[in-house]
C-alpha cells in the first residue's frame, strides 16, 4: 500500500504531485479525496471499491484523513464497511422481484471485470 500523509490540509500520496485541500472548492476536494481513498479501498477490496469509499466518504472528513493515513484502521474500516454489505446486500434481495434484484446484483459489481 502507498503512504500517504496529510499535514495542514496538503494531500501527499505516492508519487502524485501534493496538492491543498485548503485552495479548492469543498466539491472539489470531496472528489480528490474521495479518488485518492478509492485507490487504496480498491487494493482491499476491488469488488466493492465504489461502495465502500462512498461510504467512508460519508464520514467526518477528520476521520477520512485519519483511516487514509493509517493502513491498520483503513483495513478494519474496510472490514466493518464488508459486513454492513453482507447483510444489507440480502435484505435488499429479499425486497425486489427476481429481475430487479438480478439488476441490483449488477449494479454492485465492478464496470471492468
Amino acid at each position: 500500500m502507498v503512504r500517504l500523509s496529510v499535514s495542514n490540509k496538503v494531500v501527499y500520496y505516492g508519487d502524485l504531485p501534493p496538492y491543498d485541500l485548503a485552495s479548492l472548492p469543498p466539491e472539489t476536494q470531496r472528489k480528490m479525496i474521495g479518488a485518492t481513498l478509492y485507490e487504496m479501498v480498491e487494493e482491499l477490496e476491488p469488488r466493492f471499491a465504489p461502495k465502500i469509499t462512498g461510504m467512508i466518504l460519508e464520514l467526518d472528513q477528520d476521520r477520512v484523513f485519519h483511516l487514509m493515513e493509517s493502513p491498520e484502521a483503513l483495513k478494519e474500516t474496510v472490514e466493518e464497511a464488508m459486513k454492513i454489505l453482507a447483510d444489507w446486500i440480502p435484505q435488499q434481495m429479499q425486497l425486489l422481484g427476481k429481475e430487479d434484484a438480478c439488476k441490483f446484483l449488477a449494479s454492485m459489481l465492478p464496470a471492468k471485470l
